[in-house]
């Protein structure tokens, strides 16, 4: 693509790419993210505080705080968890 594209694009340094994980955590993927943070199966599980959570997804859900990254590294635990845990 070097012959095809300009310079400034060919030759510049590696960009990231940025997903929309906040607005799909907050809209897209709501019922997802409830149904995995269930209150029941975070409590059984007895490895997470159930209120910590709750209000971590309360606080992203009414927009008063922007928690993706921590709400997506513990959605990627959970669902590791249940698949190799046989939760």
């Amino acid at each position: 693509m070097e012959k095809i594209l300009p310079k400034a694009i060919s030759k510049r340094k590696k960009v990231g790419l940025n997903i929309p994980a906040s607005k799909w955590l907050k809209e897209d993927l709501k019922g997802f993210v409830k149904d995995v943070f269930s209150p029941d199966f975070i409590k059984s599980q007895n490895i997470f505080d159930y209120t910590y959570i709750n209000n971590l997804l309360e606080e992203h859900f009414t927009g008063k705080r922007d928690n993706r990254k921590q709400i997506w590294t513990l959605m990627m635990f959970e669902l590791w968890y249940k698949e190799y845990m046989k939760a």
